[in-house]
């Protein structure tokens, strides 16, 4: 849950830097991407949806907790499946769904940047994902409260999806690729760290500072493979 007092702060501010330097990215995207040939954008429109993809749901969830800390006041934006639901419950679903996309449509830039063919591990990345895009819909997942267990259940696929396309990254053999291999294994590993610790220990909610520092990388990653 959003914190108050310094460490509120520290953590929004931490926010605004994080989605500060993604719309710079993005921006510097979409501008080397109006010059590139049409062969060029085949392959790297893929990491450009991607990117925006992650901002527009990161942007919901970093507002809605910036409202939060600093209202203290958890308003209920709608009911679902019986549950009652929070904007900042609103924006978790919002960031958990738009990330979920965010790695397809970087394995979609993968298999068009290698040219690997298409195989079964391929495909159970993609199965994984929508296992987990299914599993968000679930009222039981209580998005304007605690459920420790379906936050477990929602994030084995995405994370063994995760993990293998880092390992894609990595096999790849590419500077920048390898780069953004390495920052979203960290991203995950710390991601993994919030969820299957911090109700017991309310301080490993700090690892999600590291996590958004991984995605920035991952960003910047991939603006400097194909951009």
């Amino acid at each position: 849950m959003p914190t108050t007092g310094p460490m509120g702060i520290i953590v929004n501010l931490s926010n605004l830097v994080y989605l500060t330097s993604i719309l710079v990215v993005v921006g510097l995207m979409a501008q080397r991407y109006r010059r590139q040939t049409p062969e060029q954008r085949k392959r790297s429109r893929w990491l450009l949806i991607a990117v925006v993809t992650l901002i527009l749901g990161d942007t919901v969830h970093i507002v809605a907790y910036a409202h939060r800390t600093f209202s203290s006041v958890e308003t209920v934006a709608l009911h679902w499946g019986g549950y009652p639901v929070s904007w900042l419950g609103v924006g978790s679903f919002a960031t958990s769904f738009t990330l979920t996309f965010f790695y397809l449509f970087a394995l979609l830039y993968r298999q068009e940047r290698t040219g690997h063919p298409w195989t079964w591990l391929e495909w159970l990345v993609v199965a994984a994902l929508a296992v987990r895009v299914v599993l968000l819909f679930f009222p039981q997942n209580n998005w304007g409260g605690p459920a420790p267990a379906w936050r477990i259940y929602r994030n084995i696929p995405f994370a063994f999806a995760g993990f293998v396309l880092a390992g894609m990254f990595l096999k790849a053999g590419e500077k920048w690729l390898t780069v953004a291999g390495w920052s979203v294994i960290v991203s995950f590993t710390c991601y993994l760290g919030t969820v299957l610790f911090v109700d017991r220990y309310p301080i490993a909610g700090m690892l999600m500072l590291p996590k958004m520092a991984a995605y920035v990388v991952t960003v910047v990653s991939f603006y400097k493979a194909e951009f």
